[in-house]
């Protein structure tokens, strides 16, 4: 037997059997969580296309367990199926669920190399040199929606990141954030 809470606190009891061997997956909490649909990138060598995720925060009153998370978008109905590990109470996770092929990114870096300052001291020549990677992402946006799309950027040690879009880090990556509209 199952139990399940619909609003209004009208409770539903429907009984269920299963043969040997079935199996049967139900939702044990069933609530509405403040999101954000976005589209991730992460890049990687082989990788080109972003995902399709959301950005959750957990404003329930209790801690989430790990588990499947069913994505329902109130246009096109399920979207997909999403891992989600623990999310304790006011924190907040993305999680991706599908590949995002209506949103096209390319990038292209180009390094750059300059001698900022040169001074001898005691026969000894010492110079500064500043080293610099300009990593541009060009994103064409899906033809039917804005997108918010994420972009991680992988970091690098000794390395420091300047953007205007930078939103955050991880300790593996730094996180761009833009949205771009339909088209």
């Amino acid at each position: 037997m199952f139990k399940r809470e619909k609003r209004r606190h009208l409770c539903v009891t429907v009984t269920v059997t299963i043969g040997a061997g079935q199996t049967l997956s139900l939702p044990f909490v069933d609530s509405n969580l403040p999101t954000e649909r976005i589209s991730l990138f992460s890049r990687k060598e082989t990788i080109l296309t972003p995902v399709s995720g959301v950005y959750l925060e957990n404003k329930t009153a209790a801690s989430l367990p790990p588990g499947i998370l069913t994505v329902y978008d109130e246009d096109d109905g399920y979207v997909g199926d999403a891992q989600m590990t623990g999310l304790p109470l006011g924190e907040s996770r993305m999680v991706s669920f599908a590949t995002d092929k209506k949103v096209e990114i390319t990038t292209e870096s180009k390094p750059e190399e300059s001698v900022s300052q040169i001074k001898i001291v005691d026969g000894t020549v010492h110079a500064v040199r500043i080293s610099r990677l300009n990593t541009t992402y060009m994103v064409k946006g899906a033809a039917d929606a804005d997108r918010i799309v994420i972009i991680e950027h992988p970091r690098m040690a000794g390395w420091e990141v300047t953007s205007e879009a930078l939103q955050g880090s991880t300790p593996t990556h730094h996180r761009l954030r833009a949205k771009v509209g339909a088209g």
